[in-house]
């Protein structure tokens, strides 16, 4: 277990979303939608999260319906970032 996947698993329960593969997956740094984003590793939160709904096409915004995953799509790619930065990964995708 990495550093990375204790907080998401207490999140996870307290969601009463399940954990295991997806949960990995999530934290997966050879994420392709991460490696999308092309992101630097010093680059903060804010700009993992402006990057991520940049990412999406307007259209998919704009559904109410998907709301739950988009929320999901931000977590995971916060996740991911979190996680390279905690690697020292220098690779930018």
């Amino acid at each position: 277990m990495t550093m990375t996947e204790v907080p998401l698993r207490a999140a996870d329960g307290a969601l009463g979303r399940r954990s295991g593969p997806d949960l990995r997956r999530a934290v997966d740094m050879t994420d392709p939608a991460y490696l999308r984003l092309g992101l630097p590793l010093t680059a903060s939160p804010l700009a993992v999260l402006r990057a991520a709904v940049r990412a999406l096409h307007p259209d998919t915004r704009a559904v109410r319906g998907f709301r739950a995953a988009r929320k999901r799509f931000y977590r995971q790619m916060l996740c991911a970032h979190a996680a390279r930065q905690a690697a020292g990964d220098q690779c930018a995708g």
